[in-house]
């Protein structure tokens, strides 16, 4: 089988790790894969496996409306013949505005298009030429496979009978990325709190922050560690700095590994005031680590029973937030509790799980009706 990816780029980001786990996962199994960005290779942070074929369609300046327009046909016309030339069975797309962008170049051309949505779209709107054509053209698509049954809300307008709910895979090869040696450690011997995502303000890296502040004076055998990159960065630092936490709160940037990190780690949070499903929380859980998250709209109910695998809390609360932290802190027996059952929870999340859930998707395209 020919399967083609399609996405922005491979660079930091949860539905970049997702596509390049399943491009992997996919020529693992034997099928002859192309992975297709806007950027080039040398910005990639995930590498693909050798048996991947990967190429890219731009990127492109943005100078001027009419040249940004004109930047648009050269997309599609790119994306058209790069899927002609390639043949494939399906092609899968991720994210809204490439999305759009696939479905329009393809049309006409009878290659089956699965779009992909893997954040909740209020807390990255497109613009707003994109959102109403996205309106239009996802009824194009042969399938809508949203990340969680929040973002599945979203799209209504879609039958049902074209819509799947299909999480995301743990990387296929977690356990041995567990086993190996951090590149980073905390720069004092303590036990560690730690987050991870692109530092973006709907991911509530503030909120984290203040409520770790609230707790950081009963508890000074302990640090908080935030993992990632992006712009709030600046931000982050100056409320870690005016709050007198530059000593215990650490952001080491992006990190190759960071399943070696989690692994050192003591307790995981995540203060997210939106997700589309939150593959660092399922990421958490395999490496063993307690988790308390905050009960956003999309993904995390998905995942968390509060109390069973894990403990949810109010968004944007950090009060609310720091209670969950106590509770960790305070108890060794919880945090081993909810390490168990969070462990054998993320099993369900294994790639060879969610690729066979992606195969039974594509035995559908081959039935003379779907339902």
């Amino acid at each position: 089988m020919r399967v083609a990816l399609i996405i922005h780029s491979l660079g930091a980001g949860g539905a970049e790790r997702v596509a390049t786990v399943m491009a992997d996962g996919f020529a693992r199994d034997g099928h002859d894969v192309l992975v297709l960005t806007s950027q080039p290779p040398e910005d990639d942070l995930y590498p693909l496996s050798e048996s991947v074929r990967r190429s890219w369609f731009g990127p492109f300046p943005r100078r001027g409306v009419i040249r940004r327009a004109w930047n648009n046909l050269v997309r599609l016309r790119r994306i058209r013949r790069s899927m002609l030339t390639f043949g494939p069975d399906v092609v899968i797309s991720f994210m809204g505005v490439t999305n759009v962008r696939v479905l329009v170049a393809l049309l006409a051309t009878g290659i089956p298009v699965i779009v992909t949505e893997h954040t909740d779209p209020k807390s990255q709107p497109a613009p707003m030429p994109f959102r109403l054509a996205g309106r239009a053209s996802y009824r194009w698509c042969s399938f809508l496979v949203s990340a969680s049954h929040g973002v599945d809300s979203q799209f209504p307008w879609i039958p049902q009978v074209r819509r799947r709910v299909i999480p995301n895979p743990l990387p296929l090869d977690i356990d041995d990325m567990r086993g190996a040696s951090p590149e980073w450690r905390p720069p004092r011997d303590t036990k560690v709190i730690v987050s991870m995502g692109r530092l973006r303000r709907f991911k509530g890296f503030d909120v984290l922050v203040e409520a770790f502040s609230k707790v950081s004076g009963d508890y000074a055998e302990w640090d908080l560690v935030i993992l990632g990159e992006g712009p709030e960065r600046l931000s982050l630092e100056a409320k870690v700095s005016g709050l007198g936490l530059v000593d215990r709160v650490h952001l080491p940037g992006n990190q190759g590994n960071p399943f070696a990190i989690l692994e050192q780690c003591d307790v995981f949070a995540l203060a997210s005031r939106f997700e589309g499903f939150g593959n660092v929380i399922v990421e958490a859980m395999a490496c063993g680590l307690p988790v308390v998250v905050t009960d956003c709209e999309s993904g995390p109910r998905d995942i968390i029973i509060d109390g069973d695998n894990g403990l949810l809390v109010p968004v944007d609360d950090p009060n609310r937030l720091a209670e969950g932290l106590k509770r960790l802190m305070d108890s060794e027996e919880l945090r081993r509790r909810l390490s168990t059952r969070g462990a054998e929870h993320a099993a369900r999340y294994r790639a060879e799980v969610i690729l066979g859930e992606w195969y039974r998707l594509f035995y559908t395209l081959t039935e003379p009706e779907r339902g």
